[in-house]
């Protein structure tokens, strides 16, 4: 029987042992899996990986040869420890096609935003872009294969998760390791535990390499955060400011406008109070005006007013009855003023016969004429014009008249108005 086979069975029961106290149930699991992948194809895949980090990151921990010396049976502890051993070679192998495509197109640039327009904007103060940062942080992250990454951007998430993806299980696995070689109380420099010491240096020297481009990433990151919280603290700060300095403006323009508007308000109530007076002497003006129009107008109307008198025939040429009325009304106090007789048809003109003519009031608004003997022929062409006045108006003198021809029929020729 060999030893050596005999040695590293006895340390991957060893292994074994001590991995189901640190993995959980789908942990186990995943050492079924660990026999879909050929140890040696493991192997070959990492070493690949592990010269093109060397490659770029000039680390000088030479994990490939560490890699290439494991036996199948240190590959097969740390593909136990590895939830998706198919997983991270996928991940690997396309870490190693960015690094190859980066050698033939370089790395992408994109460009920064810029802050809007304030009124006094605080720049974000960015890594430098040029330099010993530019050399050692930026540049680096290029080299590595993580695009994106220039003074004012970030690390590209995409392929920054291409990273991670390599990252991830190798550090899960790291913890099953190193607690299995704790549990089984190994001896680093001893035979038993040679085998899983091996696999456990070169996983972590795997693990550190595999963190390299996200630790780069952190910090540059972290640079970008820190200027661009600065700059919006500093913008925040300005704006705060610009707004104070807006509400200082609208309290002075508001007092402003407070004054303006009281010193409007009192040259309105002024020319308001002069209008008013204005108003008001005019209108007392028309007041009296329309008054003594008005006092004018009734002199007039009451100038203007006549009698009715209705004539009514006793005796033909002699005696004459006369119903005085005023609106209707029977008018008290009529005087018979004249009396004139005429033959307009006959070219007679009327003659004053007041003096052969005697009036009685024999009740308010009745009057009798009898009249004496008339002058010249007196036919049916004759016509009698009487005039009537009412008397005890003060100054005026309401007056109407009545004509009445001559004829034994005595024609009614109607009131004087």
């Amino acid at each position: 029987m060999n030893p050596t086979k005999s040695t590293m069975g006895s340390v991957l029961a060893i292994f074994t042992i001590a991995a189901s106290l640190f993995v959980s149930t789908q942990g186990l699991a995943a050492t079924d899996q660990s026999n879909e992948i050929d140890p040696g194809e493991f192997r070959e895949r990492l070493i690949s990986w592990a010269l093109a980090s060397e490659q770029k990151f000039g680390s000088g921990l030479d994990l490939a040869d560490k890699i290439a010396a494991l036996s199948d049976e240190q590959v097969e502890i740390w593909l136990s420890t590895i939830q998706d051993p198919e997983a991270l070679v996928r991940s690997t192998e396309r870490v190693v096609s960015l690094w190859l495509q980066d050698q033939e197109a370089g790395p992408p640039t994109r460009s920064a935003s810029s802050p809007g327009a304030f009124t006094t904007p605080f720049p974000p103060d960015y890594p430098p872009g040029s330099g010993p940062y530019k050399n050692v942080i930026i540049d680096a992250i290029a080299a590595f294969g993580i695009t994106g990454a220039t003074s004012t951007s970030r690390c590209d998430a995409s392929s920054w998760g291409n990273f991670v993806a390599v990252w991830w299980p190798l550090n899960k696995a790291i913890d099953t390791l190193d607690g299995a070689c704790v549990v089984a109380g190994c001896d680093p420099t001893g035979l038993v535990c040679a085998g899983v010491c091996g696999t456990l240096e070169a996983a972590k020297i795997a693990l550190k390499i595999a963190a390299v481009p996200l630790e780069a990433c952190d910090v540059h990151q972290g640079a970008i955060d820190g200027a661009e919280i600065e700059a919006t603290y500093e913008n925040t700060l300005g704006l705060v400011g610009d707004v104070s300095h807006v509400h200082d403006d609208l309290a002075a323009h508001d007092t402003n406008i407070d004054t303006d508007l009281a010193a409007h308000d009192l040259n309105i109530d002024t020319d308001l109070a002069a209008h008013d007076l204005n108003i008001d002497t005019d209108l007392a003006q028309h007041d009296t005006d329309i008054k003594a129009l008005l006092g004018n107008l009734q002199t007039t109307l009451e100038l203007m007013r006549r009698l009715h008198i209705d004539v009514i025939q006793v005796e033909e040429k002699k005696h004459y009855l006369l119903a005085v009325t005023e609106a209707g009304n029977a008018v008290s106090g009529a005087m018979l003023v004249s009396v004139h007789a005429g033959a307009p048809k006959k070219g007679n003109p009327f003659q004053d016969i007041t003096g052969i003519t005697s009036t009685t009031e024999l009740r308010p608004g009745v009057l009798e004429v009898r009249m004496g003997s008339l002058p010249g022929a007196v036919d049916s062409d004759t016509i009698f014009q009487f005039l009537v006045e009412e008397v005890g108006h003060g100054p005026f003198t309401h007056s109407g008249t009545a004509l009445v021809s001559g004829d034994s029929n005595s024609t009614f020729l109607g009131p004087g108005q």
